[in-house]
């Protein structure tokens, strides 16, 4: 009779020891795995086992799946979808281009930035400037700086407003002046060693055609001059009729 064979108890007694080699080696990494984990270790083995004992030789192993991004075998990358296009970022109804507050600690007592070459138009410029914090804590004053040795520093300042606050987070200051300068840095000033709150944010100006260079000088000192970034803050800029 079959069941009598040598070859069916052959693989009878090859299966028990099989499965008491699983059994003992599931008992010896239970502890330190969670429940789930091991219900699911259990499924495998016993799943395994049955596989083995009915084909006679291992499992075969599920098919590898591709990693995220990358197409499936066989299917050329041309074939994906290319990434939508990001849009940039909505102004805000308020006018604000970030909510990021900088404390300066007393050790910077300037901040300008460069308005990008064919910006400027005519001699009358109106500046704008964001309060942060109301009161004395978020005061500057408006500057204006040119550079007349045409070596990308700001070197002459060619216009200062009076002190500036608002009165409540997020107000707005107005300064306007002429110069017949070309290249032209406006920003914001405050007493040495003051602490006060500005706004500023690190990165490029978000706008898609922004009338400033990235990057701010918080030094003026002639060929010693100090820039900083990219940063941005909410600062604006025009040229009046």
């Amino acid at each position: 009779m079959k069941i009598l064979s040598r070859e069916f108890w052959g693989t009878v007694l090859i299966f028990l020891g099989v499965v008491l080699f699983l059994a003992v080696l599931y008992d010896s990494v239970r502890p330190f795995f969670p429940n789930a984990v091991q219900d699911e270790t259990a499924r495998r083995i016993v799943n395994a086992v049955v596989s083995l004992f009915k084909r006679g030789g291992a499992a075969t192993p599920p098919a590898e799946q591709p990693p995220a991004g990358q197409p499936p075998a066989g299917q050329p990358p041309s074939e994906q979808p290319a990434p939508a296009a990001q849009p940039p970022p909505p102004l805000r109804t308020d006018g604000l281009l970030t909510d990021s507050i900088y404390q300066t600690k007393g050790d910077y007592f300037i901040w300008v930035w460069e308005v990008r070459p064919g910006k400027k138009r005519g001699d009358k410029v109106k500046v704008e400037i964001a309060h942060p914090v109301a009161g004395e804590k978020g005061a500057f004053e408006i500057v204006a700086f040119a550079d007349t040795d045409g070596d990308g520093k700001p070197d002459k300042e060619i216009a200062r407003s009076e002190e500036l606050a608002a009165a409540a987070p997020g107000g707005w200051s107005r300064f306007e002046f002429t110069t017949p300068e070309k290249k032209i840095f406006v920003g914001c000033a405050w007493p040495e060693r003051s602490d006060v709150y500005l706004y500023r944010g690190n990165g490029p100006w978000p706008l898609q055609d922004s009338p400033f260079e990235n990057r701010f000088f918080l030094i003026i000192a002639g060929a010693d001059s100090q820039s900083a970034g990219p940063a941005f803050t909410n600062l604006k800029v025009s040229f009046p009729d």
